[in-house]
């Protein structure tokens, strides 16, 4: 504990000592060598104060009034049984395809989910679709989505253990696109 250089723990095995020799008498004040440690040193604070002032300036604190939300308890839900409710959220039917207006929180929901293994079929899917918006990009206009996809794809095979099927998909499909859409293998490469 003497070569400690925590200042709190040398305080505190220091009060451990004097209590264990000195049980009846009050604990000792702070040791000016440890009180040194803990104060900074003044020069030096004075020296960076106009930046230290200057930087805190930059981030202004304000406070954000978070609103409070009302319990709802079931019994009061049961009570109201027969009574139409808007403010009960109804769940929305789970859907095993992957749109093409968001693929990617598509694709990792089917693979995330355990009741049903959705693994190949969510894969699969994916690689359709990547294959669907290459081909019927317009000068290029969705190779950014279909490279995003072919990332992720790429991702949620190593996650699951389906490298193989990733790389049968780059050999068989994305070396015939290699050929049709030249450009769009560039941006892969690129990337």
């Amino acid at each position: 504990p003497s070569s400690t250089f925590n200042p709190t723990l040398q305080y505190f095995y220091q009060c451990i000592t004097f209590r264990a020799e000195n049980p009846d008498q009050p604990l000792p004040p702070l040791d000016p060598n440890i009180a040194h440690y803990l104060s900074p040193d003044q020069e030096l604070y004075n020296n960076a104060k106009a930046e230290c002032d200057r930087f805190a300036s930059m981030f202004a604190l304000r406070e954000i009034e978070v609103p409070k939300k009302e319990k709802k308890f079931y019994a009061d839900i049961i009570k109201d049984e027969g009574k139409p409710r808007d403010d009960i959220p109804i769940a929305e039917p789970f859907s095993d395809q992957i749109s093409e207006i968001n693929p990617v929180d598509d694709f990792y929901r089917l693979l995330k989910d355990r009741q049903v293994d959705r693994v190949g079929p969510a894969i699969k899917q994916m690689q359709e679709l990547i294959v669907r918006l290459v081909e019927k990009a317009f000068q290029g206009n969705t190779y950014a989505k279909a490279i995003n996809c072919l990332k992720n794809l790429r991702q949620g095979c190593l996650d699951e253990d389906e490298f193989e099927a990733f790389n049968l998909f780059m050999i068989q499909q994305i070396k015939r696109l290699q050929q049709i859409h030249p450009d769009f293998w560039n941006l892969v490469v690129a990337h």
